[in-house]
């Protein structure tokens, strides 16, 4: 098991803190560089030397497919899996945080690690910038799952703020270029958070 995960372990652990030059130097500091795969070496020179957007784009990948795969956990933790998705994702974020590759993985991450709120604030500038309609349904249907799985928690205060924090985006749905084209519409997310009101009683 050290032998086949410990590389990727060493990798997760610095990725966690967006840090790849850190892992290159310890690894062959400790002599070995042989444990990590060329290609996954390749990955993290790129990202250490430039911030490379596509270096980080495929180790997000890379990590969150392992995170869910069945048998990876018999090579690497699962935590450090998705330590390791988390830093990836954050990381793709500051390289390229105007688009959607950049903002998609770090608000569906926000929402799973309980900062819902935050995930509209970090999708609304991607779409208003690559504002197609499958675009605007995809950013508008995290933002639909974040509101359900916030009042699951019982946290109607976060799902408020989620909501407002929307707000830029419903406004864009709402454009009559966009009726009938986006789903969920901007109708429906009223129409879910209004639900959710009601259910607490707060019918004002």
């Amino acid at each position: 098991r050290a032998l086949r995960g410990g590389g990727y372990s060493l990798v997760a652990l610095f990725l966690r803190h967006g840090d790849p030059r850190a892992v290159l130097t310890t690894a062959d500091k400790a002599d070995l560089g042989r444990i990590i795969a060329p290609e996954l070496r390749d990955r993290l020179e790129r990202a250490a030397d430039g911030s490379d957007a596509d270096s980080w784009a495929d180790l997000y990948r890379f990590f969150d497919s392992a995170s869910h795969a069945a048998d990876a956990e018999e090579i690497v933790d699962h935590d450090l899996m998705e330590a390791a998705t988390w830093g990836s994702a954050l990381e793709l974020y500051r390289a390229e945080p105007s688009s959607m590759r950049g903002a998609v993985p770090l608000a569906l991450q926000l929402v799973t690690r309980g900062m819902a709120e935050v995930a509209p604030l970090v999708l609304a500038p991607a779409v208003a910038k690559e504002g197609s309609p499958e675009n605007l349904s995809f950013a508008l249907g995290i933002v639909g799952k974040a509101l359900v799985a916030e009042d699951e928690l019982d946290q109607l205060p976060s799902a408020r703020r989620t909501f407002e924090n929307a707000a830029p985006m419903l406004a864009q749905a709402e454009n009559k270029i966009n009726l009938g084209r986006v789903s969920p519409s901007s109708a429906r997310l009223r129409y879910v958070m209004g639900a959710l009101e009601t259910r607490h009683g707060e019918l004002s």
